[in-house]
């Protein structure tokens, strides 16, 4: 029983980081595809179990970090979830190579570490444990006034924009699928996490054989960007993890959200449609979309920097 609440702690972790890194930042591909089953044939639902299962494989390569390097702060979760961002854009989708080198920072750390785990693996779920529900309505509100603004990124690609209605069903089944994610994980209890070691094989082996089938036929740059980085990310894990007495970065998280939190989170879905409804009706173009992209990146370059010094050499 233990192994299959673990198992769906970690199929929920996965939801939750692939909601903010496919269906928040509204990934053309992805987003239209489930717009367009959800709204014509939802039976084809099936593909997000096949999508879920590859984010679980991503996500292995954060919660396996958190676990053996006994992450205990902010500092070692931003390493940690570089992992994860290289993985999603690095083992089996070659998106990590396609700028170098600014591409070993966007998306992987600029959004991945920033938004899918800093904001909504780690904060939303803090946030959610507080229980204090003017934080949940004001982080709410402030997911969906963005994510309305955001959604509308693509409107220069030569694509055709969703349709308010759409965005509608649209955002209130990816995030009732989230709410039921943050619940899961709550109530199994989030600090016990243990994954074992065959699984940690499995993950290892399977890592290898996608780097190797699929992206060392890319050639040399692989070899000079990926394997570095994950080597000396895990270096510093490592060395941070060695003598690791500090807090746990769960803190808190043993107190159980209040059931009455959740359904506060459909705040996200309601704000993003208004707003997004209102740009979609007057055309406006904000020019944020542009600036955002640049933003993240040029955090990311020195967050993750002072997070190896963080976790390297302990300094507070």
């Amino acid at each position: 029983m233990e192994t299959l609440k673990r198992l769906w702690m970690i199929i929920a972790s996965a939801y939750i980081l692939l909601f903010f890194s496919e269906y928040y930042f509204l990934n053309e591909e992805p987003a239209i595809g489930l717009v367009e089953t959800l709204t014509t044939n939802p039976v084809g639902l099936v593909f997000l179990i096949e999508f879920i299962i590859m984010y679980a494989f991503f996500s292995y390569s954060m919660l396996i970090a958190l676990q053996k390097f006994k992450v205990r702060n902010i500092w070692g979760l931003i390493l940690a979830g570089a992992l994860f961002g290289w993985w999603t854009e690095g083992i089996v989708i070659p998106i990590y190579y396609e700028a170098l080198p600014y591409s070993i920072f966007w998306p992987s750390i600029g959004w991945h570490v920033i938004v899918d785990v800093l904001l909504g693996w780690y904060l939303v779920r803090k946030v959610l444990h507080m229980n204090k529900p003017l934080y949940t309505v004001l982080l709410s509100s402030a997911l969906g006034i963005f994510w309305g603004i955001w959604a509308t990124w693509f409107w220069g690609e030569g694509l055709s924009p969703i349709a308010p209605t759409d965005f509608v069903i649209y955002s209130f089944f990816t995030v009732f699928l989230l709410i039921i994610a943050y619940w899961s994980i709550d109530s199994f209890n989030p600090v016990k996490m243990a994954i074992s070691k065959l699984e940690i094989i499995l993950f290892a082996v399977f890592s290898i054989f996608c780097f190797i089938t699929i992206i060392l036929s890319l050639g040399i740059l692989p070899i000079l960007y990926f394997v570095p980085m994950v080597a000396i990310t895990c270096l510093a894990l490592w060395i941070g993890g060695k003598s690791e007495k500090r807090d746990s970065l769960f803190d808190g998280f043993e107190v159980k959200t209040k059931k009455w939190q959740y359904p506060i989170l459909l705040l996200i879905p309601l704000t993003s449609s208004i707003v997004y409804n209102n740009i979609y009706k007057s055309k406006l173009d904000t020019g944020f979309t542009e600036l955002i992209p640049l933003a993240l990146l040029v955090a990311a370059v020195p967050l993750y920097l002072i997070a190896m010094v963080k976790v390297a050499f302990k300094t507070r």
